[in-house]
């Protein structure tokens, strides 16, 4: 149980991160062209990007306590559930496209976690 809680903190951890990081570039591409020293500047002062790198952090510590409680041939997948709960959370957060091959990838990973599980 406990390591279940701790998979699916790890997850939503990890997709949090990614949208922070991701809605801060975008913010960032407004003012600076990438890779310019510029844009890294800026990317290291928005509150959007340093927020999601401290969910990062945060994601870290996460995981070595579920390394230290589970095997990481079992808990290592899971980290591929994070492409699920991104694909539409960036649909819903961030206005991106949800195509037929992007489903049909989150498919595959459904299924081959399920069959990890079984």
């Amino acid at each position: 149980m406990v390591v279940a809680i701790l998979i699916l903190l790890n997850i939503v951890l990890s997709t949090t991160g990614q949208l922070l990081l991701k809605y801060g570039v975008n913010k960032v591409v407004l003012i600076a062209n990438p890779p310019s020293f510029l844009f890294f500047y800026k990317c290291f002062l928005s509150p959007f990007v340093l927020l999601g790198l401290f969910f990062y952090a945060v994601t870290t510590l996460v995981w070595f306590v579920l390394l230290s409680k589970a095997e990481l041939s079992i808990v290592y997948p899971t980290i591929s559930l994070v492409f699920i709960t991104v694909l539409f959370s960036s649909y819903f957060f961030l206005g991106e496209p949800l195509t037929f091959s992007k489903f049909l990838g989150v498919g595959l990973i459904c299924f081959g976690t399920f069959i990890l599980f079984r």
